[in-house]
């Protein structure tokens, strides 16, 4: 699986790169919504992971703009945000999923296959 990680903090961006590639999939990082909307291959990819805290345009609205112009792989949320009204928010912007940090890693890859084969 093809998978973007949108995380503004590095560390934490290169654990996920690291464990997702490690697991098999083809993994690469980026720092922020505006540079995913930028990115030209978007349709190439298969999955995004997708902070909401990240600077500038957020990952709600980076994910309402994601499926506004048609991206239709899987997208899951990562926030240390865990409220109801936080998930349901995400959910409603067109998230597949929402994660809680701290979350395993291995909790973050079975759901990416799981949503994968869902579609």
């Amino acid at each position: 699986m093809r998978i973007l990680v949108v995380e503004d903090e590095p560390a934490l961006a290169s654990i996920l790169v690291r464990s997702l590639t490690e697991t098999g999939h083809t993994a690469a990082a980026l720092a922020s919504g505006e540079q995913i909307l930028l990115h030209e291959t978007i349709g190439d990819c298969d999955a995004i992971v997708l902070d909401v805290d990240l600077p500038g345009i957020d990952g709600v609205e980076t994910c309402r703009r994601l499926r506004a112009r048609g991206f239709v792989g899987a997208i899951v949320m990562i926030s240390a945000r865990g409220r109801t009204a936080d998930v349901v928010r995400g959910r409603e912007a067109g998230a597949d999923d929402y994660l809680v940090q701290p979350f395993a890693l291995a909790e973050l890859e079975q759901r990416l296959r799981t949503l994968s084969i869902d579609r």
